[in-house]
C-alpha cells in the first residue's frame, strides 16, 4: 500500500518537476510496468515524507494508530519528519521517513528516541511509539528489535 501511494504521488508530481539536465546519476528511474519516469533524486525525499504522512492517515483508518494532530517537529538543528499526537490516550507517534539506498538500522531508531526526549508534550506522562519508514528495508537488528518491542513499527516500500 505504501509503495502504491508513493508511486501514485510520484507520477502525479512528475508533471511539475523540471527534467534534470546533468548526467544520468542526477535522476532516479522508476519502472511501473513499461512506463518509466525520471525525477531528480533530491526531490524524492520530500515526496516520500509527504506520502508517509499520508500513509499515517491510512493506518488510522485501518485502526492501527490513532491521532488528533499530525505534522513535523523541529528545534534548532533537530527535526522529526512526522509527529502525530493522540490527545485522548496521551500517545505520541514519532516517525522518520528514510529515502536511502541502505537499509534503516538501529542507529536511526536510537537517534529518533534521542530526539523524542526533546519534544515538549506531556513529558513523563505519555506513551511513545516509533515508526520507521524506509525505501530500502531494514537491518536484521532493527527488525529483531521491532519484533520484541511493540513501540517500534516498521514500514517499507
Amino acid at each position: 500500500m505504501l509503495k502504491k501511494m508513493f508511486l501514485r504521488r510520484l507520477f502525479r508530481a512528475e508533471a511539475s518537476i523540471a527534467r534534470p539536465s546533468g548526467p544520468p546519476t542526477t535522476c532516479a528511474f522508476y519502472k511501473l510496468g513499461k512506463v518509466g519516469k525520471c525525477v531528480p533524486l533530491t526531490y524524492l525525499g520530500p515526496i516520500f515524507e509527504d506520502v508517509c504522512r499520508e500513509y499515517c492517515y491510512e493506518m488510522m483508518k485501518a485502526g492501527r494508530i490513532g491521532f488528533t494532530t499530525i505534522g513535523r517537529w523541529w528545534s534548532r538543528n533537530e527535526e522529526i519528519d512526522i509527529v502525530a499526537l493522540d490527545e485522548e490516550n496521551s500517545t505520541i507517534y514519532l516517525a522518520e521517513a528514510k529515502w536511502s539506498e541502505k537499509p534503516v538500522g538501529v542507529n536511526i531508531l536510537e537517534d529518533l528516541r534521542r530526539k523524542a526526549a526533546l519534544v515538549d508534550w506531556r513529558t513523563g506522562k505519555r506513551r511513545e511509539k516509533y515508526i520507521l519508514f524506509s525505501k530500502s528495508g531494514f537491518t536484521e537488528a532493527v527488525e529483531e528489535l521491532s519484533g520484541r518491542d511493540e513501540s517500534v513499527i516498521l514500514y517499507g516500500l
